[in-house]
């Protein structure tokens, strides 16, 4: 690896998610595309999460009400997350990884 990079699991590390997220990231054009050594540059991934700053977020539980100020369209996936105070929570790599098996398999 060069300098001024990182590996998918530093990045994975450093968004608190599963290497296969970053995947799906890069898919919806939320993060940057790997390099041809398998890496990232450093300045993109900070370009990247300043311009989506719910990237810091992926492993924070999140209501449906906080996810609506997100994307009105996410959902908490059925049968995933925990209930607080009367409202389920859910990590939000969680449910945008539920969301990409969903559309994809409506794809196919």
């Amino acid at each position: 690896m060069k300098a001024q990079t990182l590996s998918l699991t530093q990045v994975s590390n450093l968004l608190h998610c599963p290497p296969r997220i970053i995947s799906i990231l890069e898919a919806c054009k939320w993060f940057p595309v790997r390099q041809e050594d398998g890496s990232y540059s450093v300045a993109d991934v900070k370009t990247s999460m300043r311009q989506h700053p719910w990237l810091r977020q992926l492993n924070i539980p999140m209501c449906e009400r906080e996810l609506a100020q997100l994307n009105p369209t996410l959902r908490i996936p059925r049968k995933r997350g925990v209930i607080a105070a009367g409202r389920t929570y859910c990590r939000l790599w969680e449910i945008l990884d539920a969301s990409f098996h969903d559309l994809n398999t409506r794809e196919e």
